[in-house]
């Protein structure tokens, strides 16, 4: 192993499951990481370049710590962005819990109410949760709130950077602290996981906005695989997908394994019919499947599976669905429709290629624009697409990424969290509601009086009663 002091202080059933795996070493990420979680209390920030092993980095030491304790409440939390995410990662971490004799969980729409009644009845180990049914804990699970969290030790946010700009993630803050509360001993520490940040001081004040400084990071230098891009841009006489650009398409990756970038499910749902079309022609098996978060959880499931279990070509059309980590196997290539809203996004699609050993980092990129006609305005005939997607491929050549732009007044979120606290409490004082929100920096630019205009507001308007 590279780093043999990082290795030997994981558990025995931790390295007998890495052995197993066959894995040589330690990646740098991952031997630094777990020094991190072993040698101080501090939260850790693990950033780096997607399928890296940053999963792999935060367990393999939590695992190792918690397998010491005893049961009766959850130990580790890991809360994902996505169902998917969180399935996939319940994938890769069962084994290795199962090796430790630690219980995993998942808690999301898509779980059994038996598996969720098992938890309920004997918490332990691992659960894994999106934000969303965190929210449903507090207000249908009132009275086993102190069993579940009472004995928690650290609280693992995957894709942080999802979250950072969102009301989500000003909502998940505030669960966060709401959580908290309940553990018995010392505050749970907090690892956030992300393969893009634009901005790492945002990113420690989003995951512990008390005292940033008591966030370690871990962002070793990664040399990255070689990248080749390539742009192509057609002229539509209509609002529709020129026919040479769905046979350039077609003809990329027919015998590839791809994701296909779209910015619209409607457009997901087009392109998917249109290249199948072309493989009816060819009497050749259906190739391109699509994948976005309106079509049933079945036709999702099987496009994700057969891309990390089949190696045979296969390419799903999607939206950002796919863009976070999700295991999806090899790929040749991705590919993007018209340009991406952002550069941090650009990145994502970007890192899904490029994995294995050897590889280039490749993308196609293919854009289009309606024909100007005689007699138009001057900004009628900009290319807006074209140069939107020219502009945010020069910004990740200099390595730029967008700033986070900081949440600190989201009163929509501040008034969902009062009415969640309120049924949680079942009932509390306006002192105590201010205490727990305004004294926590999850709110900082909401004052005292906002917060009592707000609360006599819900008064007056019958959402709370006193």
């Amino acid at each position: 192993m590279s780093s043999p002091n990082a290795f030997d202080r994981l558990a025995p059933f931790v390295q007998e499951f890495v052995y197993r795996l066959g894995w040589q070493e330690l990646r740098e990420l991952q031997a630094q990481a777990i020094n991190a979680i072993f040698d101080s209390e501090n939260d850790v920030l693990i950033t780096t370049g997607t399928a890296s092993g940053k999963t792999e980095a935060a367990f393999l030491p939590i695992l190792s710590l918690i397998a010491q304790e005893p049961m009766g409440s959850i130990k580790a939390l890991y809360i994902g962005p996505l169902k998917a995410l969180i399935n996939d990662q319940f994938r890769r971490l069962d084994l290795l819990c199962e090796a430790g004799d630690i219980p995993i969980h998942r808690w999301h729409g898509d779980v059994g109410s038996s598996q969720k009644a098992d938890l309920i009845k004997q918490p332990g180990g691992v659960l894994q949760i999106t934000p969303e049914s965190i929210e449903s804990l507090f207000v249908n699970k009132t009275n086993h709130l102190h069993r579940l969290f009472g004995g928690l030790q650290f609280i693992v946010v995957d894709e942080v950077h999802s979250f950072m700009e969102s009301d989500r993630g000003v909502q998940l803050r505030s669960q966060l602290q709401r959580i908290e509360k309940y553990a018995k001993s010392n505050r749970p520490r907090r690892i956030g996981l992300s393969a893009t940040v634009g901005d790492t001081e945002a990113a420690k004040r989003w995951l512990n906005p008390t005292d940033p400084s008591k966030v370690q990071v871990i962002d070793p230098d990664v040399s990255l695989p070689p990248t080749k891009l390539s742009h192509l841009h057609f002229s539509l006489t209509k609002e529709d997908i020129p026919s040479e650009l769905l046979d350039d398409l077609y003809a990329l990756t027919k015998n590839k394994r791809s994701l296909i970038f779209c910015n619209s499910r409607r457009h997901v749902e087009v392109l998917t019919a249109e290249l199948n079309r072309r493989n009816q022609r060819e009497r050749l098996p259906e190739h391109f499947l699509p994948h976005h978060g309106s079509i049933s959880k079945e036709i999702r499931e099987d496009a994700e599976v057969r891309m990390r279990d089949d190696d045979r070509p296969s390419s799903v059309v999607c939206t950002n669905t796919l863009e976070l980590g999700i295991d999806i196997g090899q790929l040749d290539l991705a590919v993007q429709m018209d340009s991406t809203h952002t550069v941090m996004s650009f990145v994502q699609r970007l890192g899904r290629t490029g994995r294995r050993q050897d590889a280039s980092r490749i993308m196609q990129i293919y854009t289009s624009e309606i024909e100007p006609e005689a007699g138009d305005e001057f900004y009628e005939r900009i290319p807006f697409s074209l140069l939107k997607s020219l502009a945010i491929v020069d910004l990740f050549l200099e390595g730029w990424l967008e700033p986070p732009l900081e949440r600190t007044v989201a009163y929509n979120v501040l008034y969902h969290q009062m009415l969640s606290r309120l049924v949680e409490t079942h009932g509390s004082s306006p002192k105590d509601l201010a205490g727990h929100f305004l004294g926590s920096n999850v709110f900082p630019g909401v004052t005292s009086q906002e917060y009592a205009d707000l609360l006599k507001h819900l008064g007056a308007t019958d959402h709370i009663e006193q």
